[in-house]
């Protein structure tokens, strides 16, 4: 298969021996561009390095949006408990016939009652929100191979970020078996809170609480041009 000289040019920033092999792995994959084109093999590895490729994508959220779900009922019910602190927290007093006489709690016990309560609904709220933004939803290289988007899993706030490629790093082959790579590769961080035998930890290199989470069970594109790409040991 011949590779015109355009694609070239748009690696020419990077370091070379990172060029090369990316290279190399995007011309043995225009052997699968043909079947799904009617052009030449010219025209398919041209169209195909002239577009986004897609590395990554997970698309089961259901337990997410559950997630989510179950936040939200927490952080509304708390909330609502909040109210009740707030208006009917009440001390007792006994009169000097032991009948028991009940007045507002003072702006202290109401304060602490109803920040404790809200703050437990916002925590309920957050552990899923935290983790969805961590767990990659799908990993896409753009067009010139410099940078890669990035969109998260996360319902709300912002989802999707664009770094260089150069900037991500994978401690972990995710070409390899997954027995092997269970038993091979040493997880860290992220990966091994939540279970090495889940999830990929990838960092982002020079922001050290900026990690993200990719799902060994999702579907990868090509694991071998995920590792060339990704993967520093």
């Amino acid at each position: 298969m011949w590779i015109p000289a355009g694609p070239t040019r748009l690696f020419a920033s990077l370091p070379r021996r990172w060029a090369d092999t990316v290279f190399a792995r995007i011309r043995s994959l225009g052997s699968a561009c043909r079947p799904h084109s009617t052009a030449t093999g010219h025209g398919a590895a041209s169209q195909w390095l002239r577009e986004d490729v897609q590395l990554y994508v997970h698309k089961n959220q259901l337990f997410l949006k559950g997630a989510y779900f179950l936040g939200a009922s927490q952080l509304f019910m708390w909330l609502n408990i909040a109210e009740l602190a707030w208006s009917h927290l009440a001390s007792s007093e006994s009169d000097s016939e032991g009948i028991q006489q009940y007045q507002p709690a003072s702006m202290t016990y109401r304060w602490a009652a109803t920040g404790f309560c809200i703050g437990v609904g916002v925590v309920f709220m957050a552990v899923p929100h935290v983790y969805a933004s961590k767990r990659i939803k799908q990993l896409t290289l753009l067009r010139g191979g410099k940078e890669v988007m990035i969109q998260t899993s996360n319902l709300l706030g912002r989802n999707k970020y664009i770094v260089p490629a150069t900037r991500l790093k994978a401690k972990e082959r995710c070409s390899e078996a997954r027995s092997q790579t269970a038993s091979k590769s040493p997880a860290s961080g992220w990966s091994r809170a939540l279970g090495s035998q889940d999830y990929y930890l990838m960092e982002y290199t020079g922001k050290p609480y900026k990690s993200f989470l990719l799902n060994r069970g999702a579907t990868f594109s090509d694991r071998k041009l995920f590792d060339t790409l990704f993967f520093k040991p």
